[in-house]
């Protein structure tokens, strides 16, 4: 989910919808702001010029404009002509983002009637003796860690702060860094990193889990803050290769061979090439396993 959208969701509620917008404002600013200069870090390590591109019939033409003069990109320098088209697309994003943030720094949270509730600790309560209540708040990180279990803060914060045994095999393709600090090895993967991050989900990327003394590597481990139990998320992003697809279906074996169970403790998303994973379905995974207070548990 682009960073732009990520505020708006909906939900079925008595046969309707109704939209929330997540009113953290500081947290907003802080992702637009870290975005913003994301991006920029990005252009500056691009090919100086603007691309212009033009149609004639069923093909297209590449130009680069400095300013002053045009000069034309020939194909063998495809290379070029897509560096310039990702400068002229995070050029786009960066004003997109930076119109975004002179928004949200106009707002003033305080005359927000949301946010006034909310503050008041008689109504939070109220509204958070309910957990069944999440799954219609949505993504407010705040309010979310009101539903948390007291007793497991403590618990998550030194399972945060603890050293883990990453995966170290084909480093090479840690080639996608995301807003979190992670460096993670497809979009899909990103975007699921930037979701659990902006909806408050304590979790580790690529950690070592032994199931009878083999070492795996989930894409993510999420500690649920409000069951205190651990969910794995993977992602099988090439399910249109039957070698590959084999290898998922013996891994899932191996996860429920270890009581690591799909639709329990273990999430998982598929893509094809011409079905990538969207924002969508990992967001309802989200809501599915970690906001609605799902208290089933696997199988000892």
């Amino acid at each position: 989910m682009n960073i732009l959208y990520s505020y708006h969701n909906y939900s079925a509620l008595e046969g309707g919808y109704f939209l929330f917008i997540n009113y953290n404002i500081s947290e907003i600013i802080s992702q637009l702001s870290s975005a913003i200069h994301y991006d920029e870090s990005i252009v500056k390590n691009l090919p100086d010029g603007k691309l212009n591109c033009t149609h004639n019939g069923r093909y297209i033409k590449w130009f680069l404009s400095d300013g002053n003069n045009i000069s034309y990109i020939h194909k063998k320098d495809r290379q070029l002509a897509s560096k310039l088209a990702l400068k002229k697309f995070l050029l786009s994003r960066i004003e997109d983002n930076k119109r975004l943030l002179s928004t949200y720094k106009q707002c003033n949270s305080t005359n927000i009637q949301s946010e006034l509730l909310i503050k008041d600790n008689d109504f939070r309560k109220l509204l958070t003796d309910y957990p069944e209540n999440s799954k219609h708040i949505y993504c407010n990180r705040d309010l979310f860690r009101d539903f948390h279990n007291e007793q497991f803060q403590p618990v998550i914060d030194s399972w945060l702060s603890e050293e883990y045994n990453h995966n170290e095999a084909y480093p090479q393709a840690l080639k996608h860094p995301c807003p979190s600090g992670n460096v993670v090895r497809s979009k899909s993967e990103a975007m699921i990193d930037l979701l659990l991050n902006q909806y408050g989900i304590p979790y580790r990327y690529e950690c070592e889990l032994k199931l009878d003394n083999i070492s795996f590597y989930p894409d993510f481990t999420l500690f649920n803050p409000i069951s205190g139990q651990l969910v794995y998320w993977e992602h099988f992003g090439m399910m249109d290769d039957p070698q590959y697809s084999l290898n998922a279906s013996r891994k899932i074996s191996r996860y429920i061979a270890g009581n690591i169970i799909p639709g329990i403790n273990l999430i998982m998303t598929f893509e094809t090439s011409p079905n990538p994973l969207s924002g969508v379905i990992a967001e309802s995974k989200i809501e599915e396993y970690l906001l609605m207070c799902n208290n089933q548990q696997a199988p000892s």
